[in-house]
């Protein structure tokens, strides 16, 4: 009796192999980085050799595939898994592919483009390798106001230390390191600005962004302005408008909550 082996595609073969080492290696970066093992920039370094990996694994699925089809053989199941573990691990890179094109080129949002909240503490604390917190030129604020109209300041018929509680408190909730924060008491008068100053970070990478809040104190009411900026990267693919639109949402509606107002929220000018 003549034994016949069946010919296995070695594309497929190692296409598995090479997409399940670059989810490994994804979920190992996210997680080594999250937990302060390596710093942001060696992050982008190993995320785009994954990116590179599961494109080198896509492709040998795609041939293997190809070929057993083509000619018969051994190894659907590799090219399979393959395909599907890269196709898994490149839909981040797909979608910061298309927001890099939908969202306007900005690394710094602010919600006051004439007088942004400044950075203190956090100025001071970036590195030559990270972008430099400089005042928003006139084209980035045009850009901004045309891409991202509704960031806008807020006003509250609330008390300044009501406003700030509730500030402390979304900003906890939402994880962020604080790096500066005001000490205020409940009910305690305020007197002029008060700003806050933490370091937020991406939900899947934790890639940090330095966030400031104004809290500015009319007697009358309370003013609230915002601004984010990108550590890292000429183009910020959405998050700081994102995050800042998020904040404001949730502060709008603890503050109705809380005293039944009705937030006003200035037009662009």
């Amino acid at each position: 009796m003549t034994l016949i082996l069946e010919r296995r595609s070695r594309s497929a073969w190692w296409s598995r192999r090479i997409a399940v080492f670059s989810a490994v290696l994804f979920v190992m970066a996210g997680l080594t980085h999250r937990n302060g093992l390596i710093d942001t920039v060696s992050l982008f370094w190993v995320v785009g050799a994954v990116g590179v990996l599961a494109a080198l694994a896509m492709i040998l699925a795609a041939a293997g595939l190809s070929r057993i089809w083509r000619d018969g053989g051994g190894g659907a199941r590799d090219g399979l898994v393959g395909a599907a573990v890269a196709l898994l691990v490149l839909t981040p890179f797909a979608v910061a592919g298309y927001r890099f094109f939908a969202y306007p080129l900005l690394n710094d949002i602010s919600t006051d483009l004439e007088d942004p909240p400044r950075f203190d503490v956090l100025q001071g604390a970036r590195t030559p390798q990270m972008n430099e917190i400089v005042p928003i030129g006139e084209e980035a604020a045009v850009v901004q106001q045309e891409s991202y109209p509704e960031i806008t300041g807020r006003r509250y018929d609330l008390t300044a230390d009501r406003v700030i509680a509730i500030v402390r408190q979304l900003a906890a909730a939402s994880s962020w390191t604080f790096v500066s924060m005001p000490d205020v008491a409940r009910d305690e008068p305020v007197a002029g600005d008060t700003t806050f100053e933490a370091v937020a970070y991406s939900v899947l990478l934790a890639i940090p962004y330095d966030v400031v809040i104004r809290i500015v104190d009319e007697q009358e009411s309370t003013y609230v302005d915002m601004r984010s900026a990108s550590r890292y990267g000429l183009h910020d693919f959405g998050e700081n408008a994102r995050r800042i639109a998020t904040f404001l949402a949730a502060l709008d509606a603890e503050a109705s909550v809380q005293a039944g107002v009705t937030v006003e929220e200035p037009s662009a000018q």
